[in-house]
């Protein structure tokens, strides 16, 4: 008998369309507390479930409130079952706000009056004048992605210090997201009235293009998360301390390592052979009879879920290597997932306090849900955080030797092998040749 199951919920609108993005709450019978959970594309939502439990849904309203629409007293014969809800209104009823508010950087920031900005959503681009205020009021689909940027009102492009940017509604009144510009509002953004302060020509271009990526990822021919990735890493070279060329070498051979030749934002333990788990995993090296009966598994989530479950379970780890994962099914639920491949429930918990305090205007539950860090500009950002919170940046710093990468490495795999401190040397040596300095020429 099963301990767990899956269950799919399908959120459908009045008129049976299918809802991407929806939001909805969720307790067990005997929680106080209701959490958010986010449908995905297809309006699915994936639970895993106790068997004999009892979990409350109730899906928003477009008033804002909650309303109570399932409940599902979890049984066996309920597994990779699909529950479906139909809201009481159609699609065009969940139109939520979303104020956009142009600051600049002083201390504190100042609004930006007459700021312009283009918003891109549901596939189409335009750009937009703020009030005086720096304020503009939109009203967009909720769980649709709204993307904007900042743009010079005289050549109409993106505004230098600024970076492409997304924001999803998850309620029908949304908090105020900032846009901060490397300006300040004394600088006039009037058409007839140009910005005519001058930036400081650095030394040498540390951007990041995306020429580069692909010779590091050459196999990916979709490279749309890799824009997104992109975008973000270069709106803050000098604050995420990537800010030299030496220092994006080490971090893109660490990213690598991590993602993979295909860059993937999640691990693909589906894909593990016996001979993977037995020199990758602890808990297989110890039980290598396992290692060949659970990687012939043929369906793949329930692969991912046997590993997980073994491999990661602080049960089965050394003291030294433990992740927080106590609670049941918690080894499957904090799969490595972002650049950095962030892993395990302690590992999400300390990247959800910190990502709170550096994005503070992100109302954001990353241990709640943990699916999110796959998305681009989140995987960056655990990533980013990783490199600074320890310091690896003066770690780069010391030198382009392999001692100095496996200083790295163990600093961000404290039970590296050989084996993965000679890849990631060979990983450095190519990307120390793929991002070099470009002088700029005076």
């Amino acid at each position: 008998m099963a301990d767990f199951i899956d269950v799919n919920i399908l959120i459908l609108d009045s008129n049976n369309k299918k809802f991407k993005g929806f939001p909805f709450k969720g307790k067990f019978s005997n929680e106080t507390k209701q959490k958010q959970k986010i449908c995905d594309e297809n309006g699915i939502c994936k639970l895993t479930l106790k068997v004999g439990t009892t979990y409350q849904i109730s899906v928003l309203k477009p008033d804002d409130s909650y309303q109570e629409k399932l409940v599902i007293n979890t049984t066996e014969n309920l597994n990779n079952t699909t529950q479906k809800i139909v809201l009481d209104d159609p699609i065009n009823s969940y139109l939520a706000s979303i104020i956009l508010t142009a600051k600049d950087i002083s201390t504190p920031p100042q609004v930006v009056p007459k700021a312009q900005i283009q918003i891109s959503y549901m596939g189409k681009t335009s750009i937009r004048d703020m009030n005086d205020l720096g304020v503009l009021k939109l009203r967009i689909l909720i769980g649709e992605p709204l993307q904007y940027q900042l743009v010079d009102p005289l050549s109409k492009k993106p505004m230098q210090g600024t970076h492409l940017d997304e924001t999803v509604a998850k309620k029908m009144k949304n908090a105020v997201t900032v846009v901060q510009p490397s300006i300040r509002a004394d600088s006039s953004l009037e058409p007839d009235k140009p910005d005519t302060t001058t930036p400081e020509t650095p030394k040498s271009d540390m951007t990041i293009t995306m020429a580069q990526m692909k010779k590091m990822w050459p196999a990916v021919k979709n490279t749309e998360k890799m824009q997104v990735i992109i975008n973000e890493l270069n709106s803050g070279l000098k604050n995420y301390k990537l800010d030299t060329r030496l220092r994006q070498a080490h971090f893109f051979a660490q990213v690598y390592a991590e993602s993979g030749y295909l860059f993937r934002l999640r691990e693909d333990i589906a894909s593990y052979t016996e001979n993977n788990l037995l020199k990758n995993m602890g808990y297989y090296m110890k039980n290598p009879k396992e290692a060949k009966i659970d990687a012939a598994i043929k369906d793949k989530t329930l692969k991912e879920k046997t590993i997980c479950n073994k491999a990661y379970m602080d049960v089965n780890r050394p003291k030294n290597r433990a992740l927080g994962n106590v609670k049941e099914g918690d080894g499957y639920k904090f799969i490595g997932r972002g650049m950095k491949q962030l892993t395990g429930r302690y590992n999400y918990t300390q990247f959800n306090k910190i990502y709170k305090k550096a994005w503070p205007d992100e109302e954001l539950d990353f241990v709640e849900n943990p699916e999110l860090v796959e998305q681009p500009k989140y995987a960056a950002r655990t990533a980013l955080v990783y490199w600074l919170a320890n310091k690896l940046y003066d770690k780069a710093d010391a030198g382009a030797t392999h001692t100095v990468v496996d200083g790295i490495t163990k600093g961000v795999n404290a039970g590296a092998t050989p084996d993965m401190l000679k890849q990631r040397r060979s990983f450095f040596d190519t990307a120390k040749a793929i991002f070099k300095d470009t002088e700029v020429k005076k």
